[in-house]
């Protein structure tokens, strides 16, 4: 997984807690739109990244946060990666 230094500042948001913040990030690729080598990718903050690993179903869980970062509030949703 490469990671790059700058979060890209053309408007577009991590997925995970919804900003732009110049953080590191990865681009993970998009399902269903890869074509040969070329596949179409969202950028995830590194900070935002928070998986386990289900060696039953053999898949890579992601957990997302719900309440807008505050940690009183939220609420851990399993989502299949």
């Amino acid at each position: 997984m490469k990671i790059f230094k700058e979060f890209p500042q053309n408007g577009v948001k991590c997925v995970v807690c919804d900003t732009n913040d110049n953080k590191p990030c990865t681009l993970v690729t998009i399902e269903g739109t890869t074509e040969g080598y070329t596949a179409q990718a969202i950028p995830i903050h590194v900070d935002c990244i928070d998986l386990l690993y289900d060696p039953t179903l053999k898949i890579l869980v992601q957990l997302l946060r719900q309440g807008g970062g505050d940690q009183d509030h939220e609420q851990d949703i399993k989502r299949s990666v």
